[in-house]
């Protein structure tokens, strides 16, 4: 998200989502307010009725482009894999009008969707998982996401955390097929991320060759309360 009034909502909504937990969280998210030239990201925003009940940040990075939301907490991990030769999907910073996820409690399953459907238009070797220590079950039993490391408590929000990933190619197949819903058609992918070869790591990007194998199946658009949810990026 480029425009100025978009990022402010984001940026209020994460003030409200991180404000739950202890520590100086306005700290914590004026540090990390999104710079409207990073070349390897896009904020994804989640509309309910024009209202921004949700978002996510989704980066690619690779040894060229290695700029990681959680790069200096995960310095070690993160200097590993991206020596590997790989290119990762690193979605962060996944949160939620709180008001609206008590009303509808499928908010959290259709932020979800966000990073699933970059793992789906991206072709990327892993997706990363960087979550609070309690979520990481979840993470484990959705995607067989595999620590890389032990729990590290984050002290600007007293929370431990989790870093794991996925190997894409390796349980996408699963996935999808568990979780249809989450299944996003290929002009859908497009509109939310734009071109593939628009990303500066897949700027040699072979347009021929299809990502990940269960994209031509269409998915449905759910509804909240018989009202449309739209999607809204950079």
């Amino acid at each position: 998200m480029k425009d100025i009034e978009d990022r402010n909502a984001v940026l209020e909504l994460r003030k409200r989502a991180y404000g739950r937990h202890n520590g100086d969280t306005n700290a914590f998210v004026e540090n990390f307010m999104d710079s409207p030239d990073e070349q390897n990201a896009v904020t994804i925003g989640l509309f309910l009725d024009r209202v921004l009940v949700g978002a996510c940040k989704v980066s690619i990075i690779n040894s060229a482009y290695p700029q990681s939301q959680w790069g200096e907490f995960f310095p070690n991990e993160m200097k590993r894999l991206l020596s590997s030769g790989k290119t990762l999907i690193d979605p962060a910073r996944l949160v939620a009008d709180l008001e609206v996820a008590d009303r509808c409690p499928e908010l959290p399953f259709l932020m979800m969707r966000i990073p699933v459907a970059a793992c789906q238009h991206f072709p990327a070797d892993e997706c990363l998982s960087i979550v609070r220590r309690s979520h990481a079950p979840f993470y484990r039993r959705m995607f067989r996401a595999k620590p890389l490391a032990p729990p590290k408590l984050y002290e600007p929000l007293d929370v431990e955390l989790v870093i794991a990933t996925c190997t894409i190619r390796e349980v996408w197949d699963e996935v999808l097929t568990r979780n249809p819903f989450w299944r996003v058609h290929p002009i859908e992918l497009r509109e939310m991320f734009g071109p593939v070869s628009d990303m500066p790591a897949f700027a040699d990007f072979d347009k021929t060759v299809p990502n990940v194998s269960l994209i031509e199946n269409a998915a449905p658009k759910l509804a909240m309360n018989d009202r449309p949810l739209s999607q809204k990026s950079a």
